[in-house]
């Protein structure tokens, strides 16, 4: 997943009441939070890390616990961004752990039901990338179960959107299909700057069935569209640069190569 873009992504932001020896924890999350909506990944990871050895205390209560399953579900998606999948699913993994105990010692008081389906979304990515789609599917149907009949659409969207990208992953590109548009749907009613990730999808999609020009369309209208949400399209740079390489056109590709690793490195995503 690229990411969704913004502030108020689901489980990311911490949102309970949390006593005042979290004070400076709640902060650190949330001030990761906005690092990694403006792909400053490397601060956001610093800030997370910090945020996290600042929930080890041996007598955490159960709103620290919140904070330290919050903490390990942004920093497994940080670590996922900059190109660790591994570290990122084994974080993911301890993120569900702390979830689980949060919510047996005090239900959903801090909105950890929230976290866990935002920890089980972006592992699924995580898995899909490393094409492990079985996998994924299953964490997207364990999310889509824990978030009920009631999900609000920043979830919806995410569920459709990484669901159509782990079929696609399967070949199953009937059902990838439906998937997408369920997701553009959503985001065209209800959050319309996420457009632009579905248009990504149906652009994959157009990708692998051969249709060159409905995937250049829809990727066009994916980077317009993350560019007025105000996110970065170097993803949408490279999928280009590799469409028109495919076709022939090697200095277009090369000039749109050029323009997405300049893109990663203002970001910070260049590692190494």
């Amino acid at each position: 997943m690229g990411r969704s873009p913004g502030d108020d992504l689901l489980g990311v932001r911490a949102t309970g009441h949390y006593g005042p020896q979290w004070t400076e924890v709640r902060r650190l999350v949330d001030r990761a939070a906005r690092a990694h909506a403006r792909r400053r990944l490397g601060r956001a990871e610093a800030l997370l890390d910090a945020a996290h050895r600042g929930t080890l205390a041996p007598d955490a209560d159960a709103g620290g616990l919140d904070l330290r399953a919050r903490a390990l579900c942004n920093l497994a998606g940080v670590v996922a961004d900059r190109g660790r999948p591994g570290e990122a699913l084994a974080l993911f993994e301890r993120a569900l752990a702390a979830c689980a105990e949060v919510e047996r010692a005090a239900g959903d008081e801090y909105g950890t039901a929230a976290v866990r389906c935002a920890a089980l979304v972006n592992r699924a990515q995580t898995l899909t990338s490393l094409g492990r789609a079985p996998q994924a599917l299953a964490d997207l149907a364990a999310a889509e179960r824990a978030a009920g009949g009631a999900a609000h659409p920043l979830l919806s969207f995410q569920l459709r959107n990484s669901r159509g990208n782990a079929l696609l992953a399967a070949e199953r590109l009937a059902e990838a299909e439906v998937e997408f548009r369920r997701a553009l749907d959503i985001a065209l009613d209800r959050e319309p700057r996420l457009a632009g990730e579905a248009y990504a999808g149906l652009a994959a999609l157009a990708a692998r069935t051969g249709d060159r020009t409905g995937a250049e369309e829809n990727l066009l209208l994916a980077g317009e569209l993350r560019a007025a949400a105000g996110d970065d399209p170097a993803g949408v740079e490279e999928d280009l640069a590799r469409l028109a390489l495919r076709a022939g056109r090697a200095a277009e590709a090369g000039q749109r190569f050029t323009a997405a690793l300049r893109r990663h490195e203002r970001a910070g995503d260049v590692v190494g």
